[in-house]
Order: structure tokens, then sequence, then C-alpha cells
């Protein structure tokens, strides 16, 4: 068997889960890696009582989130078992990895999951998959992090108060008051499915000699590979999110040879809304952000400076952060930075600045192709 399709049967119903069928197949007396941001703890312990060996990797703030009052029980799980869980922020997959069998699908670990939502697993036991699905759980969880147990006790604390007096308000502002640490690896990818097969066409050639003069340019943003890229990852998310092509006169980005202040940068119609350089002598990325997303506490704290746009208006902001922080924005924050984008690219008929200095078709290419970004990065020392 290569792989095996697992579901509840709409024609025969089933009195016992087919989801838990095969999981206690996997966990059954061997080494078990589990992947899952919400999860029953009476469900986890049946799991992981059954197998020699464990380890769990979740979302911990969205899993305590889900709880509810019932945090405390998932806290006192995390802190009994604090070596063998790890936190990674925004991890969605659902996943069992067993020695010689694996289950991957979009059934959480809970009852709902289990037993009462039409959910789709796939049963895998190709010992192929299951190799590269251990190297990916071990990635994972080598990127992640222990649990802060206090702050995960706090926050849990915090949030039984809030669903004991099922204040849906107060909830949402527990999250917002108490953050656990960031932890994981930073996912943020151009969701379209169909990149378009024109753009590189639209971008013409791009020589040796100009890609080495963009690999230059972006040197100056930091020494090593993991500086540049997460520059270039905001930049790239800019564009996405305005939804303008590269021949849209709305768009114009650019990577200059000789500001100090924005080496690289993405402006839809009149604003700056993403860009990188330096305040000072302080590296940092600067985001267009609304006044409601600047009054936050967690922002004020990372913003190195907080400073109306250009051509401000509409209460947009211009705000300065360390790039270390760019990971750690809350997704309401993010989810705010790309509406701020798409508002201004519906004010806009056109750039200024496009219409100034044209359209930069290597800076584009950089920002939006990893086979460009990779020419341009093998051209140039990093660490």
């Amino acid at each position: 068997m290569a792989e095996k399709l697992v579901y509840h049967s709409l024609d025969a119903p089933s009195r016992t889960s087919p989801f838990a069928r095969a999981i206690a197949k996997i966990t059954r007396g061997g080494k078990v890696d589990i992947v899952g941001p919400y999860l029953s703890v009476k469900r986890l312990l049946e799991v992981t009582s059954r197998a020699s060996s464990w380890r769990l990797v979740t979302d911990v703030q969205e899993w305590l989130r889900a709880e509810g009052y019932e945090a405390q029980r998932a806290a006192d799980f995390i802190e009994a078992h604090h070596e063998r869980v790890q936190d990674c922020r925004g991890v969605h997959a659902k996943v069992v990895i067993g020695t010689e069998e694996a289950l991957v699908g979009s059934a959480n670990l809970t009852n709902a999951g289990l037993g009462r939502r039409t959910e789709m697993a796939v049963l895998i036991d190709t010992a192929a998959t299951i190799t590269e699905l251990a190297a990916w759980f071990e990635a994972l969880w080598k990127s992640s992090a222990f649990v802060d147990v206090s702050a995960a006790r706090a926050l849990a604390n915090a949030l039984g108060g809030a669903q004991a007096r099922a204040a849906s308000d107060e909830l949402n502002a527990v999250i917002e008051r108490v953050q656990l640490p960031a932890a994981g690896p930073c996912v943020r990818a151009d969701p379209t499915i169909d990149e378009s097969s024109t753009a590189l066409a639209v971008l013409g050639p791009l020589d040796h000699t100009t890609l080495v003069r963009i690999g230059k340019r972006l040197r100056r943003l930091g020494s090593t590979r993991e500086q540049i890229e997460t520059t270039l990852d905001v930049l790239r998310e800019a564009v996405v999110a305005s939804q303008l092509g590269p021949e849209d006169p709305r768009l114009f980005v650019n990577i200059s040879a000789s500001d100090p202040h924005y080496i690289a940068s993405v402006t839809v119609g009149n604003k700056y809304v993403a860009s990188a350089g330096f305040l000072g002598k302080t590296p940092m990325i600067a985001l267009t952000m609304s006044k409601a997303s600047v009054e936050r506490p967690d922002i004020a704290r990372l913003a190195l400076r907080v400073g109306e746009g250009f051509a401000h208006r509409d209460g947009l902001y211009l705000v300065r952060l360390p790039p270390s922080a760019i990971r750690s924005l809350p997704d309401e924050v993010i989810e705010d930075w790309h509406a701020c984008i798409r508002d201004e690219a519906t004010r806009s008929e056109s750039s200024p600045y496009r219409t100034r200095w044209g359209f930069r078709p290597e800076a584009y290419a950089v920002m939006m192709f990893t086979e460009i970004r990779e020419q341009v990065l093998m051209l140039i020392p990093t660490r």
C-alpha cells in the first residue's frame, strides 16, 4: 500500500472515527512526531500514552486561545512535558508521523476534528515519503522553540477568566495584551496560484552586468544572506498585497544606488508602502500602517520611529522597524499593512515616482522571482 485516503463514509457512516483508527495504528508502540495547532488534551494523552517516545510542534498561543476556559489544562500538559513540546507560531499542518506510516490531512486532534467534521487525510506508508516527512519535522523542530511555560500559564489564566465571563471582546484584548514570544520560521509566500507567464517577458533580458549592479546595491542592506532575503521577502509581500502587475502605472519598485535611507522600496500610488534602509546608522524596514496599528502597545515597543508617511492622508503612517522585528509582527498588523496597500492602489491612478523614473525591471525581478534572486545573491559575498 503506497497511500490510502481516510475519511468518513457518507454512505455508510462508522461508529468509530477512521482518523482515530489510523492514528492508533501509527502510534502503537513506536516513535511518533505530531504537528497540529488545535489539540484536545484527552486525545493527545491517548496518542502519547501509546507511543514509546513522542514530540509535538504546535502554535501554543493559538492552541490556548482555542481552549478558552480549558486553557489551564493545556498549560498543565505543556509544563508536564516541556522537553517534548515546541512552539511554532503560525503552524497549521495536521500531521502524525510514525516510523512506518504517517497521516497527513485536515483533521485536528480534537473531538470535533476526529469525529464530527467532514475531513480528509492520506495514510502513507511509502518509505521515501516517510523519510521526507521525518526530515521536514526535524527542520521544523529545530527552527521552533521550547515553550515559555510562565508566559503560557499567564495567557491560560487570562483566557480562562475572559472565557468564563463569555466576553469575546475581552478574549481578543487578552491575546493582544498577553503575547507569547514569537517562535518558529516566518512563512511569507506569494499566494498567487498562477504566476503570470507574461511578467518575465515584460521585464526583458537581464544581463550579467545588470545583475552585478543590483547585487552591489543589495549588499548595502546587510552582510548576511538572511538579512538581504528578509528584506526582499518583505518587499515582495508588499507587491503581492498590492495585486498590481509589473505593467501597472500605480506600482513603482526601486533599488537605489545612492539613497542611504531608502535603499530598496515599493511604492503604490504616491506612498511608500514598504522600504528598507537605515535610520541614521540603524538598519530598518519601514511599513505603512493605519493609526490603529500604530497605537498598539506592542508596535510602539518594536518601532524605531513612527512618522507620517510621504503625501500623508487618511491617517496612514510610516513605521520604521528593526528587521529582526518583522517576523514577530502580529497577524492583525500584517493584515492591516496589506489593507493599507490595497486601499492606496484603489485610490491611485498612477505613481508619480514611476512617471518620473520609469519602470525598474531589474528591481522587480529580484524581488519577485526566486531564480533571479538566486543569480544575484550568488554574485555578491555574504555570510
